[in-house]
This record gives C-alpha cells, sequence and structure tokens, in this order.
C-alpha cells in the first residue's frame, strides 16, 4: 500500500484517519501528448477528435505513476478520494457495498466523479491542451472484477478517452450519430424524431461493422461521441480505468440553466447579493 494514514482527534476524543499521499511524484503532471503514442497532438485534434476511434499505449514508467496516483488501485481509497452527483462524499457503509456488488454479483463499480492525483492530473491536461474544444471535463473510474458483468451496447453524448490501468477489457464498438446530442441505450425506445431516424447497428460480433479493441494495462483509447459501444470485462485480474469524459454544452443550454437558478432563487425569496441592509 503506497497510502499511509496519520491521526487526529475527532470532537468527541477518539482518534480518526484520514489519508496521506505519499511524497513519491508529488509533482505528477500529465499532457494529453503523453496518451497520443507516436501520433502529434495537432494530428490527434484534427484528424480523430469528433471522428474516429483511436488506440494508443503509454510508457510502463507513466502508467506506474498514474496507478500510484489512483491509490494503487485500492478501491476503498479510491472513493474516498470521489464524490456524489451532489459532491458529497461517499460513506463507510457505502464504500462496502461497493466492493460486496463488485465481488458477488460482478457488477461494476462506477465513480464518475473522482479527485484522484491522477485524476486530477487528466483534467488538468486536457484543459491546459492549445486548441481543446470543450466546456464540460469529468474524471472517473470504473473498477470491474475479471469475467464480470459486460457493459451493454449504447452511446454517449461525450468523447471519452480511457486508460486501462489494472486487467484487461474488450471494447465493442460500432460507428453511429456524430452529432448525438443525447446518450442512449440500445434498448431505449427512440423519444424523438431524431432518434427514430437512426438506424439500429447489428452488433453481432460476426457483423463486419463491428470492431474489438482489447486493452491491457497501458492501453489508450479515445471513442467520439455517438459510436456505439459494449464493454466486455476479460477474466483474470481485477480491471480499473481511468476515464475522461468531455462535452461540449451549447451556450443556450448554459443560459437557461442560469436562468433556472435565478428563478429558483426569486422563489425561495434569496438574493444572489445575499441579503443586504
Amino acid at each position: 500500500d503506497k497510502g499511509r494514514k496519520r491521526g487526529r482527534a475527532s470532537k468527541g476524543g477518539a482518534e480518526e484517519e484520514e489519508d496521506e499521499d505519499e511524497d513519491e511524484d508529488e509533482d505528477f503532471e500529465l499532457s494529453l501528448q503523453d496518451l497520443l503514442g507516436g501520433l502529434s497532438l495537432d494530428s490527434f485534434l484534427h484528424e480523430f477528435w469528433g471522428k474516429k476511434v483511436l488506440s494508443t499505449t503509454i510508457e510502463p514508467s507513466l502508467l506506474g505513476k498514474i496507478a500510484r496516483g489512483l491509490c494503487d488501485g485500492d478501491l476503498e481509497q479510491i472513493a474516498r478520494k470521489c464524490r456524489k452527483d451532489d459532491n458529497s462524499k461517499f460513506s463507510g457503509q457505502e464504500i462496502e457495498d461497493m466492493e460486496s456488488q463488485l465481488e458477488e454479483n460482478r457488477r461494476t463499480v462506477n465513480l464518475p466523479f473522482c479527485f484522484a492525483k491522477s485524476a486530477v492530473a487528466l483534467k488538468q491536461a486536457f484543459i491546459a491542451t492549445p486548441g481543446a474544444p470543450a466546456s464540460d471535463i469529468e474524471v472517473g473510474v470504473y473498477i470491474s472484477r475479471g469475467g464480470g458483468d459486460p457493459a451493454a451496447w449504447h452511446f454517449d453524448n461525450n468523447h471519452n478517452i480511457t486508460i486501462q490501468v489494472y486487467g484487461s477489457k474488450d471494447w465493442l464498438y460500432t460507428p453511429g450519430p456524430p452529432l448525438a446530442m443525447a446518450s442512449r441505450a440500445l434498448t431505449d425506445l427512440p423519444h424523438d424524431a431524431v432518434s427514430q431516424s437512426r438506424p439500429i447497428p447489428s452488433t453481432s460480433r460476426s457483423s463486419p461493422d463491428v470492431r474489438c479493441i482489447s486493452l491491457r494495462p497501458g492501453s489508450v483509447l479515445y471513442v467520439p461521441p455517438g459510436h456505439w459501444h459494449s464493454v466486455i470485462p476479460a477474466n483474470g485480474a481485477r480491471s480499473l480505468a481511468m476515464d475522461l469524459r468531455v462535452a461540449t454544452i451549447p451556450r443556450a443550454k448554459w443560459i437557461s440553466e442560469a436562468l433556472f437558478a435565478v428563478m429558483a432563487l426569486g422563489i425561495r425569496g434569496d438574493s444572489l447579493a445575499g441579503d443586504q441592509e
């Protein structure tokens, strides 16, 4: 275990434990170029971004740093550095339930809002990339048992950059609608005219349109929005992947959310500036 714990006194006088990271890799920085193999950043943004899938690998030394920045794959420690949708922390009982669901029910643990060292470095790497088009960026982790349940066929409305840290996975994919305004599972009923007009692809592994990319530790995979895919944990060791999700939020949505926030404050009788005398 690369982490260590130190005690601190609680209000009740009992000693509590909190995590303290190792000094190793304290200044860990990551760049998007580090993930592209021999491909230039300019080529990636102009030839692949939003257009087609890219599979590369990273150097073993970088993989080791990423693994250490993800608590060496320890689910409990990673979960303590993640947040829920409402930005609250996971309780100890909730983390125990994750472990139980993973091992006993073969369900993948999805922690979409991760703030472990490597997750923060990956997010900052994309933000610092010149010309990277995005307005909504999050980093999460997926932890799966070897041979666990696969993720059903679906497409996302965001860009995905996945780094496989531990274990192995097979990604099955086939191209879909490039302008995907909303994520959709293959089994979802179409809810508008646009969805009704989109063809449902064949997902048989024998189909010439279905391709498989096997991820191993150090593999990096970029999948554009709208590409149908299913993820299958391979037999063997537990799988851990870190996932950068990048979405471009339309200006109209930003405006509508800002208006909603102002109206909600008005309904509650609050003021944006607070109470003033």
